[in-house]
């Protein structure tokens, strides 16, 4: 059921417009001040807005501009009502962003079916506008899905490969290393050199096992506004094993 917030100092005018309305089933909310509107506003969500421009304290174009410049509110559509023979108050409402108007006091024709149709037609605009913001939101989600899906194959795409191109020439470097210092005596001072490049080679090696591994997209900060791929969470190298991987370690 829709929800109307009626706004006037008059009791008797928010007595006549439920009674014009009556027939659209609607939920009312009513305020007789622009301040007791906006606390309304705070606590329930309406779906239209009916509301005099002429009130005491706070005035409906005070609330009407308050309303416009609250982005949890400016989508709500507001009808303003005036006296017959203001056509500047309902010019000025209208330039501060009300959809529509009504004069007061009200004719036949405009309780009959003129203030009815409005709210109706007001009613079901914002019912297109809300299904069009639901379906915006939902495809900018699936936007994100799909830009993140490609990041992350371009990720896996980029380490498999960095992966494979990197993993010969090490390879080649480890083996003629472990040559040489095969060839060495332990007491050469060489010896100790050719063993601490073998220590930074076998990370080497490490590093591009995880690479090879990396199925997701994951990040770190590296400096100040920069972040890189964090290899380890991108990687399977901190997966959780499984009890059947466990026991065959």
């Amino acid at each position: 059921m829709e929800t109307i917030l009626l706004v006037d100092d008059e009791t008797m005018n928010l007595k006549i417009l439920r009674t014009i309305l009556r027939k659209g089933e609607y939920r009312f909310l009513e305020a007789e001040s622009g301040e007791e509107a906006l606390q309304l506003l705070e606590r329930e969500k309406a779906d239209l807005i009916v509301l005099d421009l002429m009130m005491p304290g706070m005035d409906g174009f005070q609330v009407l501009e308050n309303v416009k410049s609250n982005p949890s509110t400016d989508f709500i559509p507001v009808i303003i009502a005036s006296a017959l023979k203001d056509s500047s108050a309902i010019e000025r409402g209208l330039e501060l962003g009300a959809n529509d108007y009504f004069t007061k006091p009200l004719s036949d024709d405009d309780r009959r079916f003129q203030l009815p149709l409005k709210v109706r037609n007001l009613i079901k605009s914002k019912k297109m506008q809300d299904q069009l913001a639901d379906l915006n939101r939902e495809l900018k989600r699936t936007q994100e899905k799909l830009i993140e899906k490609e990041k992350v194959s371009a990720v896996v795409e980029m380490a498999g490969a960095a992966s494979h191109e990197l993993n010969q020439p090490l390879t080649a470097i480890l083996g003629n290393l472990q040559l040489v210092m095969a060839k060495l005596p332990e007491s050469d001072p060489l010896a100790k050199r050719v063993d601490k490049v073998l220590s930074q080679v076998d990370r080497m090696v490490e590093i591009v096992k995880k690479i090879g591994q990396i199925t997701r997209y994951r990040t770190k900060e590296y400096a100040e506004n920069v972040r890189i791929v964090d290899i380890d969470k991108s990687s399977g190298a901190n997966r959780k094993k499984t009890p059947v991987e466990a026991k065959a370690q």
